[in-house]
C-alpha cells in the first residue's frame, strides 16, 4: 500500500458526512505476460474511468475490498457484509447508496495487488471445463463495450439535440427502502 493511501481515502471521506464509503485505486504490479498487461489496462483505464465519472455524482458503483475506507456506522445501519454473497463488497456498496448514502473514490490511494500471470492459475478447470472455450472472445470485450457505449451516448445525445429541452425538467432518483 502506499504510504499516504489512508490519508488520501480519510481526507475524500472528510468531505462530507453523507459519505459512506470511499474506494481506494488498484494498480497491478506484476506485469510480464499478456494476461498480466491485459488486467493492468483494464485496471487502470477502465475500473479507474468508470469510479472517476461515478465520483463526480458520489455513487461509485464498486468499493472494493483490496482498499476501501468505510464509515462503521453506515455500515452497521444496513446490516453489514452480507457472508452468503460472492461479491460482498459491491453488495454492500449498493446497500449503502440506496440507503441514500454517497460513495467516492480516492485515486491517489493507492494499492498494489498481484494478478494471475496465466491462463492456468487464472481459470480453474476442475470448476467448469467449458471455460477455456468461453474465454476466446475475451479480447474482443474492450472493443464491443465502449463500442456499445458511444453509440448509446451519441444516440441519446442526438435525439435530445433534435428534439430540444423539454418543458419539465427531468429528476433521476434512486428509490429509497427502509430497512
Amino acid at each position: 500500500m502506499h504510504p499516504a493511501a489512508v490519508r488520501y481515502l480519510v481526507v475524500r471521506m472528510l468531505r462530507s458526512p453523507r459519505y459512506a464509503a470511499i474506494a481506494g485505486s488498484p494498480r497491478v504490479t506484476n506485469r510480464r505476460g499478456l494476461i498480466t498487461v491485459m488486467q493492468m489496462l483494464e485496471t487502470a483505464s477502465l475500473i479507474g474511468l468508470m469510479r472517476r465519472t461515478h465520483a463526480l455524482a458520489g455513487r461509485v458503483g464498486t468499493v472494493a475490498g483490496v482498499l476501501g475506507l468505510f464509515r462503521r456506522d453506515a455500515v452497521l445501519a444496513v446490516g453489514g457484509y452480507d457472508a452468503t454473497m460472492a461479491t460482498e463488497d459491491i453488495e454492500l456498496t449498493w446497500r449503502l447508496l440506496q440507503a441514500g448514502h454517497l460513495t467516492g473514490f480516492a485515486p491517489n490511494a493507492l494499492v498494489g495487488m498481484q494478478v494471475p500471470q496465466n491462463l492456468r492459475t487464472l481459470v480453474d478447470l476442475r470448476l467448469d471445463r467449458q471455460l477455456p472455450l468461453a474465454c476466446l472472445p475475451l479480447p474482443v470485450y474492450p472493443l464491443a463495450y465502449w463500442t456499445l457505449n458511444a453509440c448509446a451516448a451519441l444516440t441519446s445525445q442526438a435525439r435530445g439535440l433534435i428534439g430540444g429541452p423539454r418543458k419539465k425538467r427531468v429528476v433521476w432518483d434512486i428509490e429509497r427502502t427502509d430497512g
